[in-house]
């Protein structure tokens, strides 16, 4: 009996030792499940709090970014006042030298006396609005580029200090563009110009010198044309002379063309006609007649003797451009014009080279157009820093020059170690689950940065702004954010 009980009792103790050890076990592998459920909460926080960051800071150059438009249309608004001081005070000098030289007799002297009587009052408003123009770039200009800085500065500390409230022994990095850089250039001055000028033509603005001023306008709308030339004027780095030299320049494009002021017509036709009598005169050597040419003589066809027919005739280089040779054919017959000359080429066909006033009165218009309105605004014939004559800066755009460059684009990182009391448990219960074979957990004890990205653009394929053009995309206060895994590409 006492041995049976004894067996018993042993058989009991022996089951309760078993289940103490599955029960362990038990426990342990549920300490190790909540391990990884306290690793998996580590990683949602820490990697929370980079996607906080992220999202803010992007968030904050979206805000800069449509500050940033907001100067610029300021910046080009302050334009249109001047395009129309400007062009007000040169059509009073127009006005002027058509009315002066015919005082004191003539009916159109009273233009004049208009002239003497206002023109300091233009002129002082003239100063005025230069000024007020220099001022206000200057200072937006300046500010456009300080403000992705700005905010870069004050997002980091805010994110730092929320952080930091939440959990200290979180650590936070940043990586942003505007710490590094200039995220807004310049170089779209023209476009700004450009804009001005199509909000101020249809507005009282242009000309409202007029008839307040002067009465009656000897040259009406002169004052819009001038307008309308302003924006090459003030805005372009660039003027007749220096384009020319690139391929652009002269009687093309948007360079200015006055023919409506006397002194710029007058001066265009002076030109051409000179450099018409220098193939004249080229023609008459050829010709043997070098004693021909004269400056009162006809404009005409020569026929160049047979002894130089097939020679070439030297046409001076700033005659060149405007000289057009023709062959006469059955289906194209020669058209004769003055100031000229013909010949015979190699087959025996006659061949006629014209001077083309037209195409040479276009374009000296442009270039004496240019230096008229240079001279008469008081700019440099070639600008060498176009960010200084504008008051010490520009409007902006993305220095990457498109609507969503990559470097639009802000990181977040956060570090944080993994509590050591989970790591703790993490050992223990693999060393009793291995029976003592395995080795301290080193995925715990892993450093884990976690990083979170946000990017800020332009609206440009979609939505009310998906036709606005590219380069008037920083003139539209539309730029959003979003985030993504990593800052590279487009949008």
């Amino acid at each position: 009996m006492a041995r049976s009980f004894f067996r018993d009792s042993r058989g009991a103790m022996a089951l309760t030792v078993s289940q103490m050890f599955i029960g362990a076990v038990s426990l342990g592998i549920g300490m190790f499940r909540g391990t990884e459920v306290n690793a998996a909460f580590h990683h949602e926080t820490t990697l929370g709090h980079a996607d906080y960051g992220a999202s803010k800071l992007a968030a904050d150059h979206a805000r800069s970014a449509n500050v940033v438009v907001n100067n610029n249309v300021t910046m080009g608004a302050i334009m249109g006042p001047r395009f129309g001081v400007e062009a007000d005070n040169i059509t009073m000098d127009a006005n002027a030298a058509i009315a002066c030289p015919t005082c004191p007799h003539s009916h159109i002297c009273t233009v004049c006396r208009q002239y003497q009587q206002n023109k300091p009052r233009a002129l002082a408003k003239l100063v005025w609005v230069r000024a007020k123009q220099q001022l206000l770039w200057g200072t937006l200009g300046k500010l456009s580029g300080d403000v992705d800085k700005l905010a870069f500065q004050q997002g980091s500390g805010l994110i730092n200090g929320d952080v930091a409230k939440a959990d200290s022994k979180v650590k936070m990095r940043f990586e942003d563009p505007s710490s590094s850089g200039e995220i807004w250039g310049g170089s779209n001055a023209d476009v700004a110009c450009k804009l001005s000028m199509k909000d101020t033509l249809p507005s009282p603005v242009t000309g409202h010198a007029f008839p307040l001023l002067i009465s009656p306008n000897l040259l009406e709308g002169l004052p819009k044309v001038l307008v309308q030339a302003m924006p090459q004027m003030i805005c372009k780095a660039t003027s007749a002379a220096s384009a020319a030299a690139g391929g652009g320049g002269g009687g093309g494009g948007d360079a200015p063309q006055l023919p409506q002021i006397k002194a710029v017509a007058d001066k265009t036709k002076a030109d051409c006609k000179a450099i018409e009598d220098s193939m004249r005169c080229a023609v008459s050597a050829a010709s043997g007649n070098a004693g021909a040419c004269n400056d009162g003589a006809e404009a005409e066809i020569a026929e160049l003797p047979v002894s130089v027919a097939g020679a070439r005739v030297e046409i001076p280089s700033k005659a060149q451009p405007f000289v057009q040779c023709q062959a006469a054919s059955p289906s194209s017959p020669l058209r004769m014009g003055g100031g000229g000359y013909s010949y015979r080429n190699g087959s025996g066909a006659v061949v006629s080279c014209t001077f083309d006033r037209d195409k040479c009165e276009d374009k000296k218009l442009s270039e004496n157009s240019d230096s008229f309105m240079r001279d008469s605004l008081g700019l440099p014939k070639i600008v060498s820093n176009l960010a200084s004559m504008l008051g010490g800066s520009e409007t902006r755009k993305p220095s990457q020059g498109t609507s969503n460059p990559k470097n639009f684009c802000t990181c977040a990182f956060s570090e944080k170690p993994v509590d050591q009391t989970m790591i703790g448990i993490s050992d223990a219960v693999r060393t009793i689950a291995s029976f003592g074979a395995s080795d301290p957990s080193t995925a715990l004890r892993k450093k884990r940065e976690y990083r979170s990205c946000g990017r800020w653009y332009f609206p440009a394929r979609s939505g009310e702004f998906a036709s606005t053009p590219e380069d008037e995309q920083p003139f539209v206060a539309a730029w959003k954010w979003n985030q993504t895994t990593k800052c590279e590409g487009g949008q």
